[in-house]
C-alpha cells in the first residue's frame, strides 16, 4: 500500500479524555504518557480514540488522528480521520521520548506503540508510524535525525505481508549495525497485550536479531575462522620473548 498524501490543513479536533481504554487493554497511565484521549458510546464501550501528533519544527500539537472504534468494529472501510495540519509531524509518541538513549522501537500503529510501552512498564521509548505500513519509508525519513540519536533502532512491524514488505523498504535507511528486527509470534504488539502474552512479547523484543546489510561482516561471525588459521605462514619479530607471547 502507498502512503496517502497529506490533506490540506483543517481545524484541529482533539476531543475526549485521558482514561483507560479497556478494549485495547491500555491503562490510564499509558494513555497519559502518549496523550491518547477517548470517549464512550451510550453502552459504555469506547467509541473513539484521538492520537496527538506534534510538529518536528515547533514541537507543538498540530494534528490529531481519530479512530472510530464503532466503524472499525462494524467493518467500516474508513475508521480513521485526521484534523489539523500534518505537513511536518513526527512519529507518533516521538514527543514522549528521550533522544540519545540506548533503544527506540518503531511499531506500525499508535496502539501498538502504547501497548509495547506498557509491556515494558512505560520505561522504554516506543513510537509508531503515522499512517501504518504504507507510510513507513516517508515517516522514517522525516524523523531520521531523531532516530539516529539512539544507539539501537528496533523495528517491530506487524507480522503480516504489509508489515514485512514495509520492513524491507526501511531497514537499510539507518546507520549499519544499529538496527534490530523483532519477530512477533502474533500479528502485532497490541494483539499480544490483549491476549495476555506480555512475557512473550518482552522475550521476542530482547531476542530481536541484529540486521547487517549485505557485505558487512561482524567480528563475531569471523572469530571461528580466525581460530582455524593457526598454520598461516608469518614473519617473526626479532625478539624471541615477543614471538612466544604472540
Amino acid at each position: 500500500p502507498q502512503a496517502p498524501s497529506p490533506p490540506r490543513a483543517s481545524k484541529l479536533m482533539m476531543e475526549g479524555f485521558i482514561q483507560a481504554i479497556p478494549d485495547r487493554h491500555l491503562s490510564k497511565e499509558t494513555c497519559k504518557k502518549y496523550g491518547i484521549t477517548s470517549d464512550k458510546a451510550p453502552d459504555g464501550s469506547i467509541a473513539h480514540h484521538w492520537y496527538p501528533h506534534y510538529s518536528i519544527k515547533t514541537d507543538e500539537l498540530t494534528a490529531a488522528k481519530k479512530r472510530d472504534c464503532i466503524a472499525k468494529r462494524e467493518g467500516g472501510d474508513r475508521p480513521f480521520t485526521w484534523s489539523g495540519d500534518r505537513e511536518d509531524i513526527g512519529l507518533f509518541g516521538q514527543k514522549s521520548c528521550r533522544p540519545g538513549g540506548k533503544y527506540v522501537t518503531i511499531t506500525e500503529g499508535e496502539c501498538d506503540a502504547a501497548a509495547a510501552s506498557q509491556m515494558f512498564e512505560n520505561k522504554f521509548d516506543f513510537v509508531s508510524l503515522v499512517d501504518g505500513a504504507g507510510s513507513a519509508e516517508r515517516d522514517i525519513k522525516r524523523s531520521l535525525e531523531f532516530l539516529e540519536t539512539y544507539q539501537n533502532i528496533v523495528l517491530c512491524f506487524d507480522s503480516d505481508k504489509a508489515g514485512q514488505e514495509a520492513l524491507e523498504k526501511v531497514k537499510d535507511l539507518f546507520t549499519p549495525n544499529k538496527v534490530r528486527i523483532v519477530s512477533l509470534p502474533k500479528k502485532d504488539a497490541n494483539a499480544m497485550l490483549e491476549q495476555g502474552l506480555s512475557r512473550d512479547f518482552v522475550k521476542a523484543w530482547w531476542d530481536a536479531k541484529p540486521y547487517r546489510p549485505d557485505g558487512i561482516v561482524s567480528i563475531q561471525d569471523t572469530w571461528a575462522s580466525i581460530l582455524t588459521y593457526r598454520d598461516t605462514p608469518s614473519v617473526n619479530y626479532p625478539w624471541d620473548g615477543l614471538n612466544d607471547m604472540l
